[in-house]
């Protein structure tokens, strides 16, 4: 059994996309927990050009090794519209990152990140 921290992210209909990707989440893993959600300027974006994001955590035990998990929320983002093209123009539809798996720290640029810390102390 693997244990992963996954963060999601949307700016675009920001509340449905998180919505639904709980709802998927649910559907795959049913003792899925998740953080309350939580607004945040968008990194990496000139100021202004882009909306806020919605960010939430979400924990995840599963039998499922890592690229299996990946190519699932890959699958999601694409459930949810998201193509490439559009994150240039500042639209994230939803993005589902994979923050941790079991004690390893994957993105520790991200678990750094000021929101990710105040989510995670609701665990």
């Amino acid at each position: 059994m693997h244990h992963y921290l996954l963060c999601l992210g949307s700016n675009h209909r920001r509340r449905r996309h998180l919505s639904q990707a709980r709802i998927w989440l649910m559907e795959a893993f049913p003792t899925v927990r998740f953080s309350s959600e939580i607004d945040t300027q968008p990194i990496g974006y000139l100021p202004g050009t882009t909306d806020p994001f919605a960010n939430q955590l979400a924990w995840v035990d599963s039998e499922l090794d890592l690229g299996a998990l990946k190519a699932l929320l890959k699958n999601m983002e694409s459930r949810a519209g998201r193509i490439p093209r559009e994150k240039t123009l500042g639209i994230v539809r939803l993005d589902v990152d994979i923050l941790m798996c079991d004690d390893l720290v994957l993105k520790p640029e991200d678990m750094q990140r000021g929101y990710v810390q105040q989510l995670l102390k609701e665990n």
